[in-house]
């Protein structure tokens, strides 16, 4: 292997005069490393610290393998990242990443899946028996049900819209999951169909982009991270099975009209977790 290190050599990778290396180095199979990201030694010259020039190296020699040491940290993080989704030669070194800020990704969309699906589990059989217990006939009562049906039509493609518009998806759910904590409350001190229909529909219209930003978020982080999305996703369904048990527990323990209260709770769960997602993007590895 052969390293250049720009800050230090005070050359730009796509230099002319590296072709020669390069082309050595293709021919023969041996990998180029290229030191990537700022340096703070004496004489560093962070001016080449950049990695995109090496963009021009991989267009002019495919076959060649090429690795970003240190994967651009800690300015260049996404840059790095985007070279290797472009180019198949291309590979990302992650040495000098703090290691502690690799597991802590999972972990939180994990729970958040889980609080999702605990909500879940908990609303699907047991709100209606809350909206039974306040008086709405089946009529009504399946018109309510159907609330979320119809608000996810006009709110899920405003709000992916917005979030993919803005680059905010993360900031998107958490919002989403406070204003359904509001919701939810406002829910459960309404009386009265219509004034529940009325205050179910405005939640719903908060909640129901929710999950699909969550799995884009998740799906996105994943592939940062190489990691695989079915083990996330298996809390959920862990936690939606918890969700009727406990929802059952509360229907043995409290009236059925106060059933409202722990779905309220389930909510809060949602909307904790949604606040400890960690920023999009590769360079979230070395927050």
């Amino acid at each position: 292997m052969i390293k250049i290190h720009p800050p230090h050599q005070l050359i730009a990778p796509n230099a002319p005069e590296l072709a020669d290396v390069y082309r050595e180095c293709e021919a023969r199979g041996v990998p180029v490393m290229f030191h990537t990201g700022t340096s703070v030694f004496p004489r560093a010259r962070n001016v080449f610290a950049d990695p995109m020039p090496i963009d021009d190296v991989a267009v002019d020699f495919p076959n060649l393998k090429i690795i970003l040491a240190h994967a651009g940290r800690p300015l260049y993080g996404e840059t790095a990242f985007f070279l290797a989704r472009r180019h198949p030669n291309l590979h990302l070194d992650i040495s000098g990443i703090p290691p502690k800020s690799l597991p802590r990704y999972v972990p939180r969309v994990a729970a958040l899946y889980a609080a999702v699906f605990l909500f879940n589990g908990i609303a699907l059989p047991f709100f209606p028996v809350w909206l039974g217990a306040k008086g709405l006939d089946p009529a009504l009562m399946g018109l309510t049900l159907a609330i979320p049906m119809f608000a996810r039509v006009l709110s899920v493609p405003l709000a992916a819209r917005e979030a993919d518009r803005r680059d905010a998806v993360r900031a998107w759910i958490v919002l989403a999951a406070w204003g359904n904590v509001a919701g939810n409350v406002l829910v459960g001190l309404s009386s009265g169909g219509v004034v529940i229909m009325a205050s179910y529909a405005l939640a719903s219209f908060i909640y129901t982009p929710l999950l699909p930003l969550t799995d884009a978020y998740t799906l996105k982080g994943l592939a940062e991270r190489g990691r695989a999305f079915g083990p996330v996703r298996l809390w959920g369904s862990a936690a939606f099975v918890a969700g009727n048990f406990l929802g059952g527990f509360f229907a043995d323990a409290i009236p059925a009209v106060d059933l409202i209260w722990p779905i309220v709770g389930s909510v809060v769960l949602i909307a904790i977790a949604a606040s400890m997602l960690l920023p999009t993007g590769f360079g979230a590895l070395f927050s």
